[in-house]
C-alpha cells in the first residue's frame, strides 16, 4: 500500500501528490521537476524493510518447496497408484466377459475409478496440472479425485451382485 503526502508547488502553488515510491516529484499544473531526498535513516529504513522482506520471501518459498517436495512424495500417490492397478484389472476382466448391461455397468463404474485414481496420481507428481484447468486448489485436487475414487465403490459393489 503506498502512502500519500500532500505539497505545494514551489514554482505554481498547486497542489502536489508524493508518491512515496517516487524519487522525483513532478508538478501536473506547471510541469516543475523537484527531487524528493531522503535522510540518511529514512534511506537505510527503507534498506533495512526490503532486505528483510526479500528474506521472509525467500523463507517463505523454501518453506513452500519443502511442503510440495513432501506432498509430492507422500504415501497417498502410492495408494492411488495401486487402486487404479486394482480397478484397471477388474475393468478389463469385467469388458472381457460382459454378459449383460450390468456388467458393462459395472465395467465403467471401474474404468471411471481407474481413471480418477490415476490422475490423482498423475496431478500429484506434477505431470500433469488439472488445477490450471479446474477451480480447485491444486493440493485439493488429488484428494478430492482420489475421494471420487472410492466413493464409486459404493456402485461398483452394488453392480457387482447384479
Amino acid at each position: 500500500m503506498q502512502s500519500a503526502i500532500r505539497l505545494q508547488c514551489k514554482s505554481c502553488g498547486g497542489n502536489l501528490t508524493i508518491d512515496t515510491q517516487r524519487e522525483v516529484l513532478i508538478c501536473p499544473f506547471c510541469g516543475s521537476e523537484e527531487l524528493i531526498k531522503d535522510s540518511d535513516a529514512v534511506a537505510v529504513e527503507k534498506i533495512r524493510q526490503k532486505t528483510t522482506f526479500m528474506k521472509w520471501e525467500r523463507e517463505d518459498a523454501k518453506r513452500k518447496e519443502k511442503e510440495r517436495s513432501a506432498y509430492r512424495n507422500s504415501k497417498a500417490g502410492i495408494v492411488a497408484l495401486v487402486f487404479a492397478f486394482i480397478c484397471g484389472g477388474g475393468c478389463i476382466g469385467s469388458f472381457t466377459s460382459a454378459r449383460n448391461i450390468y456388467n458393462v455397468l459395472y465395467g465403467t463404474v471401474l474404468l471411471i475409478q481407474t481413471a480418477s485414481f490415476l490422475l490423482s496420481f498423475l496431478e500429484r507428481k506434477e505431470v500433469i496440472h488439472l488445477q490450471k484447468l479446474l477451480p480447485f486448489d491444486g493440493n485439493k485436487l488429488p484428494s478430492l479425485l482420489m475421494a471420487v475414487g472410492f466413493l464409486l465403490f459404493i456402485p461398483a459393489l452394488l453392480l457387482s451382485t447384479l
